[in-house]
C-alpha cells in the first residue's frame, strides 16, 4: 500500500459474546478537505448458527488520501 497517496482506517468491534458479527464500512463522504469513513457492526441473522466462543471482530480498509484529516466514526445501532 502506497501510504503517500491512500490511507488505512482500522475498524474494531469489540469483544462479542458469540461468532457471527462482522465490521461493515459504508461509503466515504468527503467534507470539504476531510474524509468521513463510517463503520457499523453487524450482528448475526436471527437464526444463524453462532458458536458460544468471544470474538473481537475487525476490518482494515484502504481509501485515496484525503488533503485534509480522515475522521472515522463508527454508526451506533439501536
Amino acid at each position: 500500500m502506497d501510504f503517500t497517496s491512500a490511507v488505512a482506517v482500522v475498524a474494531y468491534a469489540g469483544q462479542q459474546p458469540t461468532s457471527g458479527y462482522w465490521i461493515e464500512f459504508l461509503n466515504p463522504v468527503a467534507q470539504g478537505d476531510d474524509l468521513v469513513v463510517t463503520w457499523q457492526v453487524l450482528a448475526p441473522p436471527s437464526g444463524f448458527t453462532q458458536l458460544q466462543v468471544l470474538t473481537t471482530p475487525w476490518q482494515v480498509q484502504a481509501f485515496p488520501r484525503p488533503t485534509g484529516d480522515v475522521i472515522a466514526t463508527q454508526l451506533m445501532i439501536n
